[in-house]
């Protein structure tokens, strides 16, 4: 399959999946994602007036905590109910020319790909110099990936489609960085008292 059938299978995909499934209200019910969602909140409110680019923003979850936003996302019936700038795109080909943002955010996306060092490569061609990337990410202490078709999309009546899961481990992430030319800054494990799902959270500088 071309790129081009293969983008317009996932714009297909991911536009009926921001239709019918409710995944903002769904995945920040558990305790783990709440931490998440603070923790990532409290670095997105330094530097607020930095003009960062919000990757897979969906409706705006992290809208409120950024002064000079732009969102993108795949998933046009959930950008639609996006207030403010926004592209319609796909991270692996980003409509931008060099050296725009000063910060790039992504929050679970990058496990959802098996393109992330093509995506981590846009970022940085995006990012101005000395930029900062800002991801979360589901934490192994193995590294998986699991190409499947999601029970849960199929409940809401989402059409077949493979689903693509990852966890990342520590090691990966630091070569995954480093691989993309980005220094890391911090490098943090989330995980709530209550258990559940653990997260990394990577703030990284670009280097040339």
């Amino acid at each position: 399959m071309g790129n081009a059938k293969r983008d317009l299978k996932l714009f297909k995909f991911y536009n009926e999946a921001g239709d019918k499934y409710p995944s903002t209200e769904l995945n920040y019910k558990a305790a783990s994602a709440l931490a998440r969602k603070r923790f990532l909140c409290s670095l997105l409110q330094q530097n607020r007036r930095a003009l960062t680019l919000d990757i897979g923003c969906s409706d705006g979850l992290y809208k409120p905590y950024i002064r000079n936003h732009v969102g993108l996302d795949i998933a046009l019936a959930r950008l639609k109910k996006f207030t403010g700038r926004r592209v319609w795109a796909i991270a692996e080909h980003l409509p931008f020319k060099k050296r725009v943002f000063n910060r790039i955010f992504m929050s679970e996306l990058l496990e959802h790909t098996w393109k992330r060092k093509q995506i981590l490569n846009e970022c940085h061609r995006v990012l101005k110099s000395k930029g900062i990337l800002i991801i979360s990410v589901p934490f192994g202490k193995r590294l998986f990936h699991i190409q499947t078709n999601w029970d849960a999309l199929e409940k809401y009546g989402v059409a077949y489609c493979p689903y693509v899961h990852g966890h990342f481990t520590k090691k990966y992430t630091r070569n995954l960085m480093k691989q993309s030319k980005f220094r890391i800054i911090l490098l943090k494990m989330i995980k709530s008292r209550k258990g559940g799902n653990k997260f990394l959270i990577v703030k990284a500088r670009k280097v040339i």
